[in-house]
């Protein structure tokens, strides 16, 4: 599993919810959106991204991330094996 291939994987742990995805590369693209990166949504979901190129909003995108960040947990091994029963069964059914 990706934790342990050594992924890093992070928690957002605020008062509110965050469903975006966000993909920066390089410092020159990056896509920002509601969109999952799979098929389904794609073609089922009315989800949206937009692709941007400019390299400063890039940058502005970037700092916003690294804010982000500030407000996240790590998902340790630890972490994700002792969450609670209602966690696992809210996961197994969504």
């Amino acid at each position: 599993d990706l934790l342990d291939s050594g992924v890093k994987a992070y928690i957002y742990n605020y008062d509110r919810f965050m469903h975006t995805k966000a993909i920066m590369v390089d410092g020159r693209i990056a896509s920002v959106g509601s969109a999952n990166f799979d098929i389904r949504s794609f073609q089922y979901n009315f989800e949206i991204n937009a692709v941007v190129y400019d390299p400063a909003t890039v940058s502005q995108l970037e700092q916003q991330f690294r804010e982000d960040m500030k407000q996240c947990i790590e998902l340790t091994r630890e972490l994700y094996d002792n969450r609670n029963i209602f966690v696992r069964i809210r996961e197994s059914v969504s």
